[in-house]
């Protein structure tokens, strides 16, 4: 019989590494819907978030129904472009509603 590895029950905080590379995905997201609004008073069509969002919606449902899990379990089990899961986690971190690790080359992700 084999044991299996179990999350830690504490959450370790980011390195600087990944503490700045989260910065500037942010700053990344300002600066977008930024030229978004600029996009809609010059009557372009702004950008469409709604898939963002469905996916964060998705996101959120497993880690409330599951609990905590790693960026490639999501990947696997959401069947969603990973650009589409990185912006949709990247959403509920700036909401704070998740907190997330190092773990074993991945991540594990819960919510808040």
């Amino acid at each position: 019989m084999h044991e299996q590895s179990h999350p830690p029950d504490l959450l370790s905080p980011l390195s600087t590494v990944d503490f700045d590379r989260l910065l500037r995905r942010s700053a990344l997201n300002s600066r977008l819907t930024r030229i978004g609004d600029r996009a809609k008073q010059g009557g372009l069509r702004p950008p469409d978030f709604t898939p963002i969002d469905e996916t964060a919606g998705a996101v959120w449902q497993v880690l409330e129904d599951d609990g905590p899990t790693t960026f490639a379990s999501l990947i696997d089990g959401l069947s969603v472009p990973e650009s589409l899961l990185f912006m949709a986690i990247g959403w509920l971190a700036r909401e704070n509603k998740i907190e997330f690790e190092s773990y074993g080359g991945d991540y594990m992700i819960r919510a808040k």
